[in-house]
């Protein structure tokens, strides 16, 4: 009989404790991921470094959450190229001068390795990730200084009580608020980026290429989207992607938007199928969201479809630099206006790290 029992990796126990802090270089050096060049690397760290020196910080402090399917990493993945989905949140030490160290709540794995810039990894429990951050700071002797504290989205900040062991451990030090730095740093997308988005908008191409090859009547909902995600995945999306399906009969009530979850629902012959596609390429999104019909197409959606169109053109030629969100937006609630339509979602958002991207500006 074959020998079908699961052996431990090497450098792994038979209870899976790491005999070494991480993971031999040969297996990093096996894996192969998208990345930024050096360039982009020193880009960033200048850009950061130099508004440290105009707040007279000496060091950041930066969360990062695998919540919302990981955008909550948004900023730590700024200036490490990596978003671990492994951990529940991480904290990056990123010092005015010299290498910054990142804080794991999970084992550091080869994948990290090979995909991250930085180089000092070390996990840390819930318990302790105060303590760590605080005996890091002092170690460097920038305990009397000026700390900024960045939390990974505008609802979600460092944790109280971090927050307040920083404060005992660190009583001389100055902290100050930097979340919303990072969103006007992440704001404008280098040539860089904008390929790596340009690519995650391939992907989304991709998936719907699938979904106008498979789409059938008798399929599920549940088997379209995998389908769609499993086009996606086989040419390098990185998950979670989110591809949401819905569908519903053309002679009943139309959904206005489309549903989160997908179901068991078979698809019939005569239904409208709604789907909203977000590849992610390197962390990166772009979104798509189409409607197909199973048959002759309802004159009503007809009719929404040219509008959507022409609303859709209208919006891009309005957007030129200087102008505000609102003046932007204005454009397409004006046109709603003038042919009798409501909307049930925002005309636009930003794309980046997440879908959407956090915004700092202003909408006025």
């Amino acid at each position: 009989m074959a020998d079908l029992s699961v052996k431990a990796p090497a450098y792994v126990d038979a209870r899976f404790a790491p005999l070494s802090p991480e993971p031999p270089m040969e297996l990093v050096a096996q894996k192969i991921y998208p990345k930024f060049s050096d360039s982009e690397r020193e880009s960033r760290y200048a850009a950061v470094r130099s508004y440290m020196r105009d707040e007279r910080l000496d060091c950041l402090i930066v969360m990062g959450s695998s919540s919302r399917r990981g955008e909550g990493m948004g900023n730590v993945r700024y200036l490490t190229g990596l978003g671990d989905k492994g951990s529940t949140c991480c904290y990056l030490l990123f010092p005015l001068d010299g290498e910054p160290v990142l804080l794991l709540s999970s084992k550091v794995k080869p994948s990290a390795l090979a995909i991250s810039w930085v180089r000092d990894m070390r996990p840390f429990s819930a318990e302790n990730a105060g303590e760590k951050l605080a005996d890091e700071i002092v170690q460097r002797k920038l305990q009397k200084g000026g700390i900024g504290l960045a939390g990974a989205d505008h609802g979600l900040r460092i944790p109280y009580d971090i927050y307040q062991i920083l404060r005992q451990k660190l009583p001389d030090a100055q902290f100050l608020d930097v979340t919303n730095m990072f969103f006007e740093m992440r704001l404008v997308k280098s040539d860089e980026e904008i390929e790596f988005i340009r690519r995650a908008a391939g992907l989304c191409d991709r998936g719907y290429f699938e979904e106008l090859s498979v789409l059938r009547p008798g399929l599920t909902e549940f088997q379209l989207q995998a389908s769609i995600m499993k086009a996606m995945f086989d040419v390098g999306c990185e998950e979670p992607a989110l591809v949401l399906v819905n569908s519903c009969s053309r002679t009943g009530p139309i959904m206005s938007i489309v549903d989160s979850y997908a179901s068991g629902r078979v698809i019939q012959k005569g239904d409208v199928v709604f789907t909203e596609i977000t590849g992610q390429y390197a962390g990166y999104c772009a979104q798509s969201l189409h409607t197909v019909c199973l048959g002759s197409v309802p004159p009503k959606i007809r009719e929404m479809f040219d509008f959507a169109l022409d609303l859709y053109q209208a919006i891009l030629d309005a957007m030129k630099p200087n102008k505000t969100w609102n003046e932007v937006a204005s454009v397409g609630g004006k046109m709603l206006g003038e042919f009798g339509f409501t909307r049930s979602s925002q005309f636009f958002h930003s794309l980046g790290f997440g879908a959407p991207d956090p915004d700092p500006r202003p909408r006025d």
